[in-house]
């Protein structure tokens, strides 16, 4: 049977839903199974190309070569919340009785993320960057893996962000782009809203299936888009 769990953390500031399916937590943030995790986050969205691509500093058409070794980021420090206990002794009472004697599993000690280098196919808006060119592209969501005691490497946590499945080394899409100063690495523009595979005919199929833009692209060939993309003022 699947265990279902809801937990409301806070990274940097973003508070983000994580559910976590067919595994129990343990203290330190191990798993006792194999388990997948999904991160729900709150931010930008964008219903119009012309917009999603005036918030890019970059748009590239990319090949996804490798993947780094997935790594927890700290949540920010908790702080704690204490209401006054009920001045009766009915009900609520009882209810706060009970609730005390439920176990919570610890949380994870962060949110896991995963680099990926990318090469640029083409270059098409912006800047700075050149076909032939590697980035390093931080994407929320990993892997951790273990050994078993026969030796086999499986993996027993998968983390996705919502409507934004992790890269597959190999793969194309065209990548709407931002650069975090700090650490120089990029991220894609709004999540899976920024990303768009190239299928093997080379037409287009948007990561986040749900997104207006989906409608609009999918099923378009890729030179549409990068019309389009160009012709933004």
């Amino acid at each position: 049977m699947m265990n279902h769990k809801r937990l409301i953390l806070s990274l940097g500031g973003v508070v983000a839903a994580i559910a976590v399916g067919g595994a129990t937590l343990l203290a330190g943030g191990s798993f006792s199974e194999r388990s997948e995790v999904m991160y729900m986050t709150d931010g930008p969205t964008y219903a119009e190309l012309a917009d999603l691509t005036k918030a890019s500093t970059s748009v590239a058409h990319v090949k996804i070569v490798s993947a780094g070794k997935s790594y927890y980021v700290p949540f920010d420090k908790a702080s704690a919340v204490v209401s006054p206990p009920p001045s009766d002794n009915g009900p609520k009472d009882k209810a706060r009785e009970q609730a005390t004697d439920v176990p919570v599993d610890a949380p994870p000690p962060g949110v896991l993320k995963t680099d990926f280098t990318v090469e640029i196919v083409d270059n098409v808006r912006g800047d700075g960057l050149k076909r032939g060119q590697q980035l390093v592209i931080s994407q929320l969501g990993g892997t951790l893996a273990t050994k078993r005691p026969d030796g086999v490497t499986e993996d027993v946590l998968v983390a996705n962000a919502e409507h934004d499945e992790l890269m597959q080394v190999g793969s194309e899409e065209i990548l709407f782009l931002n650069q975090d100063a700090g650490s120089g690495k990029f991220f894609t523009t709004g999540g899976g809203l920024g990303r768009f595979k190239i299928q093997p005919n080379g037409t287009l199929l948007a990561v986040d299936h749900e997104s207006p833009l989906a409608r609009t692209q999918n099923g378009k060939p890729t030179a549409s888009l990068v019309t389009a993309v160009q012709a933004v003022k």
